[in-house]
């Protein structure tokens, strides 16, 4: 289920990401953008409290409810109407050699950018010391420091999606931002240094203010991130840069998860927080140093390439 799931995800999200430029107006993508993150999340945590109730009903009634979900969603994903071409030409070929040379293409798109790729390096980032941490310490913290089952995770858990919903939804009310290298960069030195403050025992109630923070420059900076990749990448590589954006992101958690477990055996699981924070202010510093990230305004976000690829 995992695998399949996992599999259908991976096609599922680069698409719905760059149907979204054919959808709506240039003007208009940063509300569409910020109004896809938070019902993305809304819906998330939605369903974890509905998970928080299968020790009252089962799980079978829920998985049940899970697939009636998305179903509904594939009914109206079917109801649009617009046909909408292929930005790359020719047929399509399932052939490995030509799926290579598109992804080949597609690295390249990106790499040649000087927007999009200091936004990919960064998604990795977060993926890789973020993800892992909120994957690994935080169950080990519930457990061993406040002695406490699942629904002081589940409290953490909430908290955070309500975090990055907030920010979803001001990003959605506030309309546009026009400095949006400043408002990646300024939401990573966020969550370095919440997790720098988490290597300090603390009340369980200050972890969890704690947690909503980390979740406010979380869903900044997927939000922004998102709309910087989907306003630049052309028409041709958007759905392909899309996919790499995701990859990034999914791509970093198990292997910051993996290794963050190495430490917090080694350490502890306060101690363990500093690693993945010094981690991410080393990778802020290189970015303000290698890169025009800070420097990055919505003028700068205008696709590189307009003609078909090959």
């Amino acid at each position: 289920y995992a695998v399949f799931m996992g599999t259908l995800t991976s096609f599922a999200t680069p698409t719905r990401d760059a149907l979204l430029n054919h959808m709506v107006s240039r003007d208009g993508l940063h509300r569409a953008v910020a109004t896809v993150t938070m019902t993305q999340f809304g819906a998330q945590l939605f369903g974890m409290v509905l998970a928080s109730t299968a020790g009252q009903v089962g799980p079978a009634p829920l998985i049940l409810f899970q697939g009636f979900i998305i179903l509904v969603g594939a009914y109206f994903v079917s109801r649009i109407h617009r046909q909408i071409e292929p930005s790359v030409g020719g047929k399509f070929s399932a052939g490995l050699k030509h799926q290579w040379r598109q992804i080949r293409s597609g690295l390249a798109e990106m790499n040649q950018s000087r927007v999009m790729l200091p936004i990919l390096v960064s998604n990795f980032a977060a993926g890789l010391f973020f993800v892992g941490t909120f994957l690994v310490v935080m169950p080990i913290l519930v457990r061993d420091y406040y002695h406490a089952g699942s629904a002081y995770l589940g409290a953490l858990n909430i908290a955070f999606w309500v975090g990055t919903i907030a920010s979803a939804l001001v990003l959605m009310r506030r309309g546009r931002v026009n400095r949006r290298g400043r408002a990646v960069i300024t939401s990573l030195i966020i969550g370095a240094s919440i997790l720098a403050g988490m290597s300090i025992p603390v009340p369980f109630w200050f972890l969890v203010v704690l947690m909503c923070c980390w979740g406010v420059g979380g869903g900044v900076m997927i939000t922004i991130g998102r709309l910087v990749i989907q306003e630049t990448a052309p028409e041709t590589h958007r759905a392909r840069v899309m996919a790499a954006f995701q990859m990034g992101f999914m791509g970093g958690g198990p292997l910051g998860a993996f290794g963050l477990g190495f430490v917090v055996d080694a350490i502890g699981p306060h101690k363990a927080t500093l690693v993945p924070s010094m981690g991410m202010f080393m990778v802020v510093l290189f970015l303000l140093i290698f890169s025009r990230l800070w420097r990055v305004e919505a003028r700068h976000c205008t696709p590189i390439l307009e003609s078909a690829g090959p």
